[in-house]
């Protein structure tokens, strides 16, 4: 008996280490030779190679030591390695020379996540050719991969010119899916992937530059990185179309970055089986994130909101979402490997009239629905799907004080086979903002529209209110929810959708807000609160959410102002 035990438990070892080694991102391993992830392996002093060629990364010398950032949503709740700024603050890492490739002179492929705080000079991420670890900056240009500062500001394989396309930029502070190939001498060998856009660059790569196994810098040159990297992935070779599918499908899972669909562009788990249909789903293709397991990606993303805005639903599984994805992922598991539910919506704001009959205080819905859809989900055990839902985002209904749901349906226009949801009022705090989260029970069978293999629609539903009765696209009211130390407005949130107005990064100087405390501010807006922009170029302003997204129609605005010098110069509101 003792025997058979133990023969069990060695069978049992030889088939983790096994699995253990198969995962790659994607599943794609072979010639994997960078897989630097910031969730596994990383101290300042060593980030540990997650391909079985143990490349790591180091850095012996202090002061040029990157940092752990944690976990928030601008990475999908995942955390960040940040590489510094600029002068003594830039920060690097690196691999001796005979890595990371096994040879020079190979073709290559390099997937990062990235986010850049500046664009005034390169700035380089990746770089081939050199290696050291003292306190001053090296080149390591044989090639790098940096970005550049002229044109479209886009990813470019030094020492060749960057891609020639608008869709290549990289804006300042959003979070990136970045790849890019080279085959030595074919013409048109450079291609640039930015959220799976794909666009080459000229020229012809020279084997004289791929000097892939003379040492490697991650970060910072004497053209500094001045940004954070969640994941860094490097094969040998030009993968298949096939195969850079599955690695950016398991990056913009775990990122939330939505690849990009001017091309139908569709999502696979690491078999390259579909978890989102990119045809039949063409009409939600907006701001596409999810959650799901892959054992061979080593992936378990539990909770995923959409990078792209930030008035987009935050779903989680099983429980309402946490701080951070390793956190709630501790906690929560999905049941199958390959499990998947994935999202987007139609990008419509806006309200359209909605009735039901089992629900009569229902008015109206969000214009906007989002399409979910599942790939291999258990829907016979605990994996419930909660939807977090911004509080601000629901302020036109919650004003009304009546009933509030998020509807699900297997039709667009949720006329027929339609699922309700109660939304409550309380709140919890996820990376600085408030939401009201609620379950929906899979193993309960409420809606016959939720498969394992499926697809079904969600939007949220109620009786909303706008001024004069007349709903619109925001709705700033200094008596609601300002935020004010010291009388300075630090941020002011509108009725309509919870869009935060907040500083802008061109403008220093924010308004005041007055309360009603004697006669003179009394006779001003006949006993309200307002907010004082009188001193010079006091302006508030948000920079990531699109009051009008979708809509290409006329604009009417409604402002009550007290103007204290006209000038032909006054602004009141600009985009």
């Amino acid at each position: 008996m003792k025997k058979k035990n133990f023969r069990y438990s060695l069978i049992g070892i030889l088939i983790g280490s096994f699995g253990a080694h198969a995962q790659a991102p994607g599943g794609v391993s072979g010639d994997l030779r960078i897989w630097l992830k910031a969730d596994n392996g990383f101290t300042s002093s060593q980030w540990t190679d997650q391909s079985p060629t143990g490349n790591n990364y180091t850095q012996t010398n202090a002061s040029r030591q990157p940092f752990l950032q944690p976990a928030n949503a601008r990475y999908n709740f995942n955390p960040v390695v940040s590489f510094g700024t600029t002068g003594a603050d830039a920060r690097f890492m690196v691999v001796p020379s005979g890595k990371p490739f096994t040879a020079n002179r190979l073709n290559g492929n390099i997937f990062i996540i990235v986010n850049r705080n500046s664009d005034t000079t390169y700035r380089d991420y990746l770089g081939f050719g050199n290696t050291g670890t003292g306190a001053g900056l090296m080149q390591a240009n044989s090639p790098v991969l940096t970005a550049s500062f002229n044109g479209n500001k886009a990813m470019q394989l030094y020492p060749y010119n960057p891609p020639n396309s608008p869709n290549q930029k990289l804006d300042i502070g959003k979070t990136y899916l970045s790849d890019v190939s080279w085959e030595i001498g074919v013409a048109g060998g450079m291609k640039h992937g930015l959220n799976s856009f794909v666009t080459s660059a000229p020229g012809t790569f020279a084997a004289g530059y791929a000097l892939t196994a003379n040492g490697s810098i991650l970060g910072s040159q004497p053209e500094v990185t001045d940004g954070n990297m969640s994941e860094v992935i490097a094969y040998e070779r030009v993968l298949t179309d096939a195969e850079l599918q599955r690695v950016r499908s398991y990056l913009a899972i775990k990122y939330a970055t939505s690849m990009d669909q001017t091309t139908p562009y569709s999502y696979v788990n690491s078999q390259g089986t579909t978890i989102w249909d990119a045809a039949s789903n063409s009409g939600y293709s907006n701001n596409i994130a999810g959650i799901g397991r892959d054992d061979a990606s080593a992936l378990k993303q539990v909770q995923s909101k959409s990078i792209n805005s930030t008035n987009e639903i935050l779903i989680s599984l099983g429980n309402s979402a946490s701080q951070d994805n390793a956190t709630h992922a501790a906690a929560n598991s999905f049941d199958n490997d390959r499990e998947f539910l994935t999202w987007g919506t139609n990008g419509t704001v806006g309200f359209t009239p909605y009735t039901n009959s089992g629900f009569p205080s229902v008015t109206h819905r969000f214009s906007k629905v989002w399409k979910a859809q599942t790939s291999n989900y258990n829907i016979n055990g605990n994996d419930d799907v909660y939807f977090n839902v911004l509080r601000g985002l629901i302020n036109s209904f919650t004003l009304s004080e009546k009933p509030l749901y998020l509807i699900m349906s297997t039709t667009s226009d949720f006329s027929s086979n339609t699922h309700f949801i109660p939304i409550g009022t309380n709140t919890h705090t996820v990376d600085g903002e408030e939401y009201v989260s609620e379950p929906y029970r899979v193993a309960s069978k409420a809606f016959n529209g939720f498969t394992s293999n499926g697809t079904f629609y969600f939007t949220i539903a109620g009786t909303p209110i706008g001024p004069g009765g007349v709903l619109g696209n925001f709705w700033n009211r200094a008596d609601k929810d300002v935020t004010a130390a010291s009388g300075t407005v630090n941020q002011w949130v509108d009725q309509m959708f919870g869009i935060k107005t907040s500083q802008v990064a061109d403008v220093t100087t924010k308004p005041n807000y007055v309360q009603v405390n004697d006669a003179a501010t009394a006779a001003t807006f006949n006993f309200n609160p307002y907010i004082d922009f009188t001193n010079t170029n006091q302006a508030i302003g948000n920079e990531g959410v699109a009051p009008f997204e979708g809509s290409n129609s006329e604009l009417e605005m409604f402002y009550v102002i007290k103007d204290n010098i006209w000038t032909a110069n006054n602004r009141f509101f600009w985009s």
